[in-house]
């Protein structure tokens, strides 16, 4: 239960309390309900939009329309901070190339370090003066030199047997945060959690607008934050010195790390959506995190373009594409859905307003993919049986679970092809309070016909066919909770390329994870170089595909 005084915005107030706001408190999205549980809060038209008369006499409202006229006390109705998603598996490391050598101190009596690391690897390697005088202080104290090579260059001396590295993905919904030890590639935790920047907006462009309204240092301080906390739980779970955190890698889209940087998002939100930088950024620890005791290197994953950003660069490295003659297609089901076409020699890239409706934002009752999110769901014998993410009591519907949803309904011919509801019905239950509305619907019909518009224009665009694409790889937080066969039965995406696909799950991760384990810079130059971007919104035959494929197949 939440006190709250009179005269008192709920919308601005509530954001301290990590309520989300995906519609950005526009009183669209229906995300922020509470109820009143003592005192009173007058009933309004956003209110009558998305409650029942009943639901409305026990007090319930929607939060962003509301500023206290006395006294009251609140409950939220759902929020969840932890997010389930498909993060990584172990199965998805594949090798490291950082190498310990161990020299006893009274061994480099006779030679020099460098001496001692030829004589024991056999090649040249190269040392930093910091790391000089850190291996000085060691032999003073008359310990073992632990020397952690990487690509032929010294860059972590210790007596401790184990070092690490951290893998970031910051998404515009979660944020995952992976601990992996750099010698033997093992994955040793990983931490999720949902962007506490939701406040501000469900999608990249509503926390935009509010950065460039307001300022950066809001949307900075919420990431900041999210991070600095997942990187403590995990080095206190598992009792490791900050010490031994070697390296930091970072990938996100544009817009997140530009927040992280405190960087102005002005060109980020007008044409010609250009973002400050597109190279990889090597920055230090205390750069950006203040109130970490970690003093190691980041890298921060370069990108293509605007809205093309690190994480589709780190998902690419990933697969195959930039390796082979065969033609791949990439696709990111998120808030701003990305799409790269191509091989080693030619690479086509976009991207799409698709909303944060794959992601449970903008719908009534949808939610993220945490604890209590509906994300399979059937229709047998005239009732919705529904599956959980944790088994726990349905609290909304996760992106999955609506793609199966509208299968259903679809399927059910509980709505037609244009997506209107039979019977002229507002609202169809599937559990409990937890129901679907026309706007849900539409809602849903954008995101789907967002990205197979720019699918088909990028195939085109790229003078190919679907007959020509080997593989489809599909990026996203839907991981093994995804029905391919629904996502090719309501449209998504092409019934030509059904047995192409393969679900991905969270490749801004796992790219992360190898650039941090393994030296590909040059595998990332090589996409930049290879790659071209084009922007949907001024193709004139990409609104004419969007017209067409709202409707549903």
């Amino acid at each position: 239960m939440i006190k709250i005084k009179k005269n008192i915005n709920l919308k601005t107030f509530l954001q301290q309390h990590d309520l989300s706001f995906p519609c950005n408190g526009n009183g669209t999205c229906g995300n922020c309900k509470i109820k009143v549980i003592k005192g009173y809060l007058p009933i309004n038209s956003y209110d009558k939009k998305f409650f029942t008369q009943d639901e409305l006499n026990e007090g319930y409202r929607l939060a962003c329309q509301h500023t206290t006229t006395e006294d009251i006390d609140i409950e939220l109705i759902h929020s969840s901070k932890e997010a389930e998603i498909e993060g990584i598996t172990q199965d998805d490391i594949k090798k490291t190339s950082y190498k310990m050598v161990t020299i006893r101190s009274n061994e480099i009596e006779a030679s020099s370090v460098l001496d001692q690391m030829m004589n024991e690897s056999g090649k040249k390697v190269k040392i930093t003066s910091k790391l000089l005088r850190e291996t000085s202080q060691l032999i003073k104290e008359n310990k073992e030199l632990n020397l952690i090579v990487f690509d032929d260059e010294i860059i972590h001396v210790t007596n401790a047997n184990t070092t690490y590295g951290i893998a970031i993905d910051i998404g515009t919904t979660t944020v995952v945060i992976s601990l992996i030890d750099v010698l033997t590639g093992e994955l040793i935790d990983v931490f999720k959690t949902l962007n506490a920047q939701k406040k501000y907006g469900a999608d990249v462009i509503s926390r935009i607008l509010h950065a460039n309204l307001n300022g950066v240092e809001s949307l900075k301080a919420e990431i900041i934050q999210d991070i600095e906390k997942g990187i403590h739980h995990l080095i206190m779970n598992h009792h490791i010195h900050s010490k031994d955190i070697i390296k930091m890698i970072i990938s996100g889209n544009n817009a997140m790390t530009h927040f992280l940087l405190g960087l102005s998002v002005k060109t980020l939100g007008e044409k010609p959506y250009k973002p400050l930088y597109t190279e990889t950024l090597t920055l230090h620890t205390k750069e950006i995190f203040e109130k970490l005791s970690i003093e190691c290197e980041i890298d921060i994953i370069a990108n293509f373009s605007g809205f093309v950003g690190g994480d589709i660069v780190s998902g690419l490295l990933t697969t195959d594409i930039d390796k082979s003659d065969d033609i791949y297609l990439f696709i990111d089901l998120g808030t701003n859905g990305e799409i790269v076409i191509g091989n080693k020699n030619r690479l086509l890239a976009s991207s799409m307003a698709t909303g944060p409706a794959f992601e449970g934002g903008n719908i009534s009752c949808g939610v993220g993919s945490i604890n209590g999110a509906i994300d399979r769901i059937t229709y047998q014998e005239g009732k919705f049986l529904c599956h959980t993410i944790g088994h726990k009591k349905p609290i909304g519907i996760c992106g999955s679970g609506l793609i199966d949803l509208i299968r259903e309904l679809k399927q059910n011919q509980m709505i037609d092809l244009t997506g209107k509801m039979k019977s002229n019905t507002k609202e169809i239950i599937v559990y409990d309070k937890l129901s679907i509305t026309q706007k849900d619907i539409r809602e849903f019909q954008l995101a789907k016909s967002a990205i197979r518009s720019g699918i088909e224009i990028l195939i085109d665009e790229y003078h190919c066919s679907v007959d020509d694409i080997k593989t489809v790889y599909l990026s996203g937080g839907f991981g093994s909770h995804l029905n391919i066969q629904n996502v090719i039965e309501i449209g998504i995406l092409p019934k030509a390329l059904a047995s192409k696909i393969v679900i991905s799950g969270n490749t801004s991760l796992k790219g992360a994870v190898d650039y941090l384990l393994n030296k590909i810079d040059n595998r990332v130059n090589r996409l930049q170089n290879n790659v071209r971007t084009i922007n949907l919104a001024d193709n004139i035959r990409f609104n004419d595909q969007f017209v067409n494929n709202i409707m549903f197949e």
